[in-house]
């Protein structure tokens, strides 16, 4: 929302180093889930927004989910009248598309493991039943 609300690029790469940064610090697995700009705002902002979320996960040792209305984003039947937010179907294409992404990062950082529980075995038999790991 920081590009909606014209908040500076300089203000929202610090507070994303900041809550990824402090993560990285207590060795939390991250999965930075990325944002782009609409072409809308400029190439110059568009540019330098986009490189935020990318730059960021890589200098914290963060997985990366490079844009997190993929498939949605201006999918006019996806999203209610503003225009903006999803709608539940929306919700779900997102959670669809991020979810082999959110099973490798937990499988990948070792949060996820076969003594876990049964939510970690299914993820990582998943992973690997597809390759991924």
């Amino acid at each position: 929302n920081d590009f909606l609300r014209g908040l500076p690029i300089g203000s929202t790469q610090s507070n994303m180093e900041t809550i990824v940064g402090g993560l990285a610090e207590r060795d939390v697995p991250t999965l930075v889930a990325g944002m782009l700009a609409p072409p809308s705002m400029g190439q110059d902002y568009e540019k330098t927004f986009n490189a935020i979320y990318p730059a960021v996960a890589e200098a914290n040792d963060a997985f990366l989910y490079p844009f997190f209305l993929e498939g949605v984003a201006f999918e006019r039947a996806l999203n209610q009248p503003d225009g903006i937010h999803p709608t539940a179907q929306g919700v779900g294409i997102i959670v669809e598309r991020m979810l082999p992404s959110v099973i490798n990062a937990l499988v990948e950082s070792g949060a996820c493991g076969p003594a876990e529980n049964a939510v970690c075995d299914a993820a990582a038999f998943d992973v690997a039943e597809q390759g991924r790991t």
